[in-house]
């Protein structure tokens, strides 16, 4: 695959201002001193992704380890270390912070929350975009368990590797049909300027293109449409490309149907548009058929489109009562859906809201401990999803 470039201006400022809303940041505190548990849950569905725009869904901080991974935007907090905004021109991501109290081997694990079945996979595969910018950078690296007990390492890294996002593909092969868990270990280096950054992390199924293809490109424009590009130097017995999208990189839906060209041995620029894209955070992918009905997919790209409205919630943790605050350009009926970490909604309740400040409240105590995330959409307007991690503990006394 690709390996992605971009070289920023860095950005500086005040520490707290970069600091990720507080839904993700206090979900990415250590929950756990014990390895994977499929008592989380097992994935079972995939492609899954965390981009951590919105929060943390599969991933979490445990116990045990020197520090934690923390949620960011913009630079870091150190000077010359770190990068500059998420990958891909995104806006958050997940690093280590190496300056003090931090010493040498210093370790901080970030670890899957739920167990993954690779089951019916035929390739599976990880990607993730990583960042290791700065004279005293350490080591990040990708370990792998079965048992959660022996860990075997996939990947490791050490050293500057530029002040650039780069992209990693694991291939998973040897533990098809496996129920796994995963971590990355961040290590700390020398001095301060050490961090280490990771931004996408994908875990799904790659399946080659039945065409010789550049890389599948969505991106935003200025009107708040998505332009989605891809190009073909050769195409065999193709009929034709679907784009779709996703709120979730799990549940997909068509945007438009490109013919292909069936033959070709020439280069041909293909392009679609999404007028209609969702606010928030959503993904997009290409699916292209064959004429025998085989289809095959691109990559996923992950495109944001800033909401008319913003969406928090508190507290969190939370236990028994749930409150969501949107600040709203108009009226508008809302729909807030909970769902598990498979996408499935537990609790669905419809609000009307009014232009301003709107204090909802969810009773939760239903739910099983373990990490939700929320969904609301509006009804009168095209595309209003936001997502907000929010995580159940019931806290109990002897």
């Amino acid at each position: 695959m690709d390996q992605i470039s971009l070289n920023r201006k860095r950005l500086k400022g005040n520490f707290s201002r970069h600091l990720l809303p507080f839904a993700l940041v206090l979900f990415g505190h250590a929950c756990s001193a014990q390895l994977p548990s499929c008592s989380n849950g097992t994935i079972t569905v995939f492609p899954i992704i965390d981009d951590f725009e919105f929060g943390i869904i599969y991933w979490n901080n445990i116990n045990g380890d020197e520090f934690d991974w923390l949620g960011q935007s913009g630079g870091t907090l150190s000077p010359s270390t770190g990068p500059s905004s998420g990958a891909e021109g995104s806006t958050y991501y997940m690093y280590i912070e190496t300056s003090d109290p931090r010493v040498l081997g210093d370790e901080a694990i970030l670890q899957t929350w739920n167990c993954m079945n690779l089951n019916g996979l035929t390739n599976p595969t990880m990607t993730f975009d990583y960042h290791m910018y700065g004279s005293t950078i350490g080591g990040l690296e990708l370990l792998i368990s079965t048992d959660g007990s022996t860990w075997n390492s996939l990947w490791t890294l050490t050293g500057n590797q530029g002040d650039s996002w780069n992209l990693a593909s694991i291939d998973l092969s040897a533990y098809l049909n496996q129920t796994v868990g995963f971590r990355f270990i961040g290590t700390r280096g020398t001095s301060y300027t050490g961090d280490i950054a990771l931004d996408n992390i994908w875990i799904g199924n790659i399946v080659p293109l039945s065409v010789e293809s550049s890389k599948f490109k969505a991106d935003s424009d200025k009107s708040g449409h998505v332009n989605l590009l891809w190009t073909t130097d050769s195409e065999n017995d193709n009929d034709y490309f679907t784009v779709e999208r996703s709120m979730d990189g799990i549940s997909w839906e068509e945007v438009e149907i490109i013919d292909g060209a069936g033959n070709s041995n020439s280069t041909i620029d293909y392009r679609a548009e999404d007028n209609s894209p969702y606010q928030g955070t959503s993904y997009y992918r290409l699916r292209q058929t064959d004429f025998q009905s085989e289809s095959s997919f691109s990559n996923i790209e992950t495109v944001t489109i800033q909401s008319n409205w913003n969406v928090r919630v508190y507290p969190n943790p939370v236990s028994e009562n749930l409150r969501c605050v949107i600040n709203s350009s108009k009226s508008s009926k809302v729909a807030i859906e909970i769902c598990d970490n498979l996408g499935r909604a537990v609790i669905q309740e419809e609000y009307g809201i009014q232009k301003g400040q709107n204090i909802l409240n969810t009773t939760v105590s239903s739910l099983n401990n373990g990490c939700y995330y929320l969904r609301v959409s509006s009804s009168n307007e095209s595309i209003n999803f936001q997502k907000k991690i929010i995580r159940i503990w019931k806290f109990t006394s002897d």
